[in-house]
C-alpha cells in the first residue's frame, strides 16, 4: 500500500471516531464509507486537482450525501445495511460524471 492509502485509512478510522462520539454508530460508519469513497475518488482524479469544478462536484455530492444520513430517517431499516451499496453506486456515478465533465469539458 501506498502512503496516500495509508493517509485514507487513517482519516476513514479518524473520522469514524469523531462522528461516532457526537452521534450514533450508524451515522458513523455511513460518513466514514462515504469519505471513505469520496477521498478515494480523490485519488484516482488526482491529476484533476487543480480544476475547481471537480472540487465543486465533489463538495456538492458530500454535502448531499451528509445531508441524506442525518436527516432522513427510513424506519426498520439500518444505515449500516445500505451504506456500502450506496456508496459503491456513489463512487461509480461520481467518478463517471467526473470523467464526462472532463471530456464534454476540457479545461483550457
Amino acid at each position: 500500500m501506498s502512503r496516500s492509502d495509508w493517509l485514507l485509512t487513517a482519516g476513514v478510522l479518524v473520522v469514524f471516531i469523531l462522528v461516532a462520539l457526537v452521534s450514533t454508530l450508524e451515522n458513523a460508519l455511513g460518513v466514514s464509507v462515504s469519505f471513505g469513497v469520496l477521498g478515494t475518488v480523490i485519488q484516482i482524479k488526482w491529476n484533476s486537482r487543480r480544476d475547481p469544478r471537480m472540487w465543486a462536484l465533489i463538495g456538492i455530492v458530500g454535502a448531499i450525501q451528509l445531508l441524506a444520513i442525518f436527516l432522513v430517517h427510513i424506519p426498520r431499516l439500518s444505515v449500516g445495511l445500505v451504506c456500502l451499496p450506496f456508496a459503491l453506486v456513489e463512487g461509480y456515478a461520481l467518478f463517471g460524471l467526473l470523467n464526462w465533465m472532463e471530456r464534454r469539458f476540457p479545461r483550457t
